[in-house]
């Protein structure tokens, strides 16, 4: 007997019925995915915090240093990712973004390369001179251990944007690290410099946020 194949309307037939299913179940793809990506951002957000952690007590300093000295502390804004990755700024501008991607020595606030990766926050190529962190060899000694943050996974947040990350002052003079994702919209809609309670954070935007204080 000779095989006549599919007829024309049951290949629709079939068609139709696949439509329908991948029309019930892509938003369920779609919602797996988001939470998939809320879930790595808080992971992420809690790693930079350790490595923060862990960088202070080795260094006994944050890794904030302009590279004029082995102590300095100057710089308030940082990211950890690619430089053309940066998100786009506040309605307020106190990110900086435009400002500092004009600035001569732009890449030593990159917190990967210049203080995690590699010793070197005057981003001279030279690692470990006097104007970097101190060195240390020795378990009693306090100075730069690292690298601290090898790994490129965490260079960007799930959304494509570098992650940013500010240090301030309170009110009552605690010295605050506050790590930044800007969300599914790559804008940045909190303060750079202001401690705002979670709640609030997520009432009013899409940022994601960790809070990190010196010890």
């Amino acid at each position: 007997m000779k095989n006549k194949g599919f007829t024309f309307l049951e290949i629709l037939f079939v068609l139709l019925v696949l439509s329908l299913f991948v029309g019930i179940l892509f938003p369920f793809v779609l919602d797996s995915l988001e939470e998939a990506r809320k879930d790595k951002v808080e992971i992420d957000l809690q790693r930079i915090v350790l490595v923060m952690t862990n960088f202070q007590w080795d260094t006994k300093m944050l890794p904030r240093s302009n590279g004029v000295s082995a102590n300095d502390q100057s710089l308030d804004i940082v990211f950890l990712g690619r430089s053309e990755d940066l998100p786009r700024d506040n309605m307020w501008g106190d990110w900086k973004i435009e400002a500092i991607k004009k600035e001569a020595h732009f890449l030593r606030r990159d917190l990967f390369f210049n203080h995690l990766m590699y010793n070197d926050p005057n981003d001279n190529g030279i690692y470990g001179d006097k104007e970097d962190y101190k060195f240390t060899t020795k378990d009693t000694e306090n100075g730069w251990r690292g690298p601290y943050f090898d790994s490129p996974i965490v260079r960007q947040d799930p959304w494509g944007s570098a992650y940013m990350i500010s240090f301030f002052t309170t009110h009552d003079g605690r010295l605050m690290c506050k790590a930044v994702s800007a969300g599914p919209n790559r804008k940045l809609e909190v303060r750079s410099f202001v401690w705002v309670e979670e709640e609030e954070i997520l009432k009013n935007s899409d940022d994601y946020v960790k809070y990190f204080q010196k010890f």
